[in-house]
């Protein structure tokens, strides 16, 4: 089994297939790939800047694709790109890389102020590897 937690939320795309094409050859079929990470269930992938603000006081703004690639490419310290994937995103690229997935489970409830669910902030992917050929 592989255990990839929140992880592919900050790293470039090309980093993210680098990481599936290495899991999916060192993992034997059969074998189980869980991912965890952030999950955009109300509408399109999206993309925020995550920092402490002057008040240290964490925020988070919206930023587009481009940047996204850009700043998760360079380590720049106190800045935290994150990427909210949807559900058909993660199973594509999970799929793409040898893998059949078997479930999406969402987790970390959000809830707006009277305590009404939102949606949910994260999702955990598990996968059996395909037998090769």
């Amino acid at each position: 089994m592989v255990l990839i937690s929140h992880v592919f939320q900050h790293v470039t795309e090309t980093t993210m297939t680098g990481i599936m094409t290495d899991v999916s050859t060192q993992l034997r079929p059969g074998g189980l790939l869980y991912i965890a990470t952030c999950f955009e269930a109300l509408a399109e992938e999206r993309f925020t800047l995550n920092r402490f603000n002057a008040r240290r006081m964490w925020e988070e703004t919206a930023i587009d694709r481009d940047t996204f690639e850009r700043l998760a490419g360079a380590s720049v310290e106190g800045q935290l790109p994150v990427h909210f994937f949807t559900r058909e995103r993660l199973v594509a690229t999970v799929e793409g890389s040898g893998f059949t997935v078997t479930d999406v489970l969402p987790f970390h409830a959000l809830v707006d102020a009277s305590g009404a669910p939102e949606g949910f902030r994260d999702v955990a992917v598990i996968a059996e590897r395909l037998p090769k050929g």
